[in-house]
């Protein structure tokens, strides 16, 4: 999904007009995330869930949540997910492996 945005960012030349952020929890994605995207993309090693909660203002972001495993998120995970939702457009994709 970033790839196919960032393609069409650089084609309609819009690459400076917008902030990429990727933010992964596991250590080896995160590492290839970090050969993976181009500079222009800023790459953390973190919770996004933490990072969500740290900010007061989220109306003027766009998220795109792709959970690969959803184990040891807590048990408040919905709660936290619905607060992105409700603020924001979303697009939300879960798997438990």
């Amino acid at each position: 999904m970033t790839l196919c945005l960032l393609e069409w960012l650089v084609f309609y030349n819009k690459v400076d007009k917008i902030k990429l952020i990727n933010v992964e929890i596991d250590e080896i994605t995160h590492k290839w995330h970090k050969l993976l995207f181009p500079n222009c993309v800023k790459k953390l090693n973190k919770n996004i869930l933490d990072i969500i909660d740290s900010k007061s203002n989220l109306s003027d972001k766009l998220f795109y949540l792709n959970f690969c495993g959803l184990q040891g998120q807590g048990p408040d995970i919905i709660e936290r997910l619905h607060k992105i939702s409700y603020h924001n457009a979303s697009f939300i994709s879960f798997s438990t492996r």
